[in-house]
């Protein structure tokens, strides 16, 4: 997904709507992580670790392009978010990123890894999630309607034909033609060719 730096996502994939669905993180129209985590009681089961989400999403604004911006809109949701967001505003530190502990409505747990890229020019920020373990593998693919093992992966069948595996679909692919080779006694004929006489070297053909 991307976000910027008040907590707004602007961006996401398909598989995080699958992570995120039932939660009420992306229930509105322009959903906002941070406000999300200090203002929807939703948060506090979705996040395992909501203690430690809460201090990086009150860190977050300080990185906003300018002041103006961080007071715009720590003004706007300190009002709402309570003691639990404005008593977070003055700790200055930047956090370690852990794994990720999800509770998903479908009750299953989710420990996910988090690779951020940062695009200063744009006050956006890229976030990738990755599985730490494959039971958190196969749960996402869950999510998504995929069947276990949903990985992409080639199948040797025979020498004649190949199956490609792709999320639990097969497509035969067909083996490649086999090469016809001439006999050494028979030369290549084309337009411009004819047999030599005997005795005589073999000539180069015109195609």
């Amino acid at each position: 997904m991307v976000t910027n730096r008040l907590g707004d996502v602007l961006a996401r994939t398909s598989a995080y709507e699958s992570v995120a669905e039932g939660t009420g993180l992306l229930d509105t129209d322009t959903p906002d992580l941070t406000r999300y985590v200090f203002t929807d009681p939703r948060a506090r089961t979705f996040f395992a670790d909501w203690d430690d989400v809460a201090d990086e999403q009150a860190f977050a604004p300080w990185l906003a392009p300018s002041v103006g911006n961080t007071e715009w809109f720590t003004s706007g949701l300190a009002p709402v978010a309570g003691p639990h967001f404005t008593g977070r505003l003055n700790g200055h530190v930047v956090l370690p990123r852990g794994v990720l502990r999800l509770n998903h409505p479908s009750r299953c747990e989710l420990r996910l890894l988090r690779e951020t890229l940062d695009l200063p020019s744009d006050s956006q920020r890229l976030v990738v999630l990755h599985p730490s373990d494959g039971r958190t593998a196969r749960a996402v693919d869950g999510l998504r309607g995929l069947p276990p093992h949903g990985r992409l992966r080639a199948v040797q069948r025979s020498a004649e034909a190949r199956l490609v595996e792709c999320h639990g679909s097969r497509l035969s692919a067909p083996a490649l033609p086999a090469v016809r080779e001439h006999p050494r006694t028979s030369p290549p004929r084309g337009p411009g060719c004819r047999p030599p006489p005997p005795g005589s070297r073999a000539r180069t053909c015109r195609f």
